[in-house]
């Protein structure tokens, strides 16, 4: 089995968006925006928080697309789920079928919209994930160029 190159960032250093290196981590690029999330712990603290995360326009861009695919997904399911409701009521003798048919891909694709959810997060853009206890941020096959920013920082 391969092993694939990862490195390790203390907590300290991704806390302080200045420590931060200039480049994307997943495509190398330079980054045109820095993001601040929390990656979520299985120990105390229970959140990690990171300042200032270097993001690429692709990211950036991809991040956009999957949220807005997210919310087309759970709102307009949400509006068609209702709408096929009202008419349902509205109406004396509807189409059953027709409305219930609705409602069920309505629902459906609300309950679908976790995955663009999913694929739009920071964790998965950034390929960054906490150790278990919390102290580092382990970054998995980082772009050559964010490892070269990273003076000084050992290898996993």
């Amino acid at each position: 089995m391969r092993s694939v190159p990862s490195i390790r960032l203390p907590a300290e250093l991704v806390r302080g968006p200045e420590k931060l290196p200039s480049h994307c981590s997943r495509h190398g690029r330079p980054a045109v925006r820095q993001a601040d999330f929390s990656l979520r712990v299985k120990r105390a603290p229970g959140r990690l928080p990171v300042k200032g995360w270097p993001l690429c326009p692709r990211c950036v861009r991809s991040r956009t697309v999957w949220l807005a695919v997210t919310l087309v997904l759970f709102f307009g399911g949400l509006v068609s789920f209702f709408s096929a409701l009202a008419v349902r009521i509205a109406i004396d003798n509807p189409p059953a079928n027709a409305s219930a048919i609705i409602a069920v891909i309505a629902f459906i694709a609300m309950l679908l919209a976790w995955l663009p959810s999913y694929l739009s997060g920071y964790p998965r853009l950034t390929r960054a994930n906490p150790s278990p206890d919390g102290a580092s941020v382990i970054v998995v096959s980082p772009s050559e160029e964010f490892r070269s920013d990273l003076h000084g920082q050992r290898r996993v």
